[in-house]
């Protein structure tokens, strides 16, 4: 099974499959033994549907990742494609594209993008690695500690 499953219903009634959650069940398992995470472990779960481009790929599986952005006439700016993981880039990307109809003024006034910088500044690398250490140094995570790496 692949990560991604081809999905033509409708976008409101879209939920985790069993198959999902067993894929999911089995690659966190992989990556973190020490968790040993079973369906009753799950308190909860989201789905989604991806608008993927279309780029001549023979599967939904096969079709490149990459997002694009369009700026319509119309001042309206669209985003397709793209990974849940990569979603800070492509806000940041679409706003960029956004502030364009907008006056060079305007745009300076604005200035620039600070995504990178966390919303709540108690969120950093610094109090991640307290969570981390007193989570039983990781082990209730199932992150082994001599493993883990966090950038600043």
């Amino acid at each position: 099974m692949e990560p991604d499953t081809d999905y033509t219903g409708d976008p409101r009634e879209v939920h985790a499959t069993k198959e999902d959650i067993e894929y999911l069940l089995k690659v966190a398992n992989e990556y973190f033994p020490g968790a040993q995470l079973k369906e009753k472990d799950i308190i909860a779960s989201y789905s989604g549907v991806r608008p993927l481009v279309n780029d001549g790929a023979e599967s939904e599986g096969k079709t490149s990742r990459e997002h694009t952005i369009i700026n319509h006439p119309k001042n309206i700016t669209f985003v397709a494609g793209g990974k849940y993981t990569t979603y800070r880039l492509m806000a940041e990307e679409a706003v960029d594209s956004t502030l364009t109809y907008l006056s060079i003024e305007r745009q300076a006034e604005l200035g620039s993008s600070q995504s990178e910088k966390p919303l709540n500044g108690m969120i950093d690398a610094h109090s991640f690695r307290q969570l981390i250490r007193k989570s039983r140094n990781g082990r209730g995570l199932g992150v082994d500690q001599k493993h883990l790496y966090i950038s600043s």
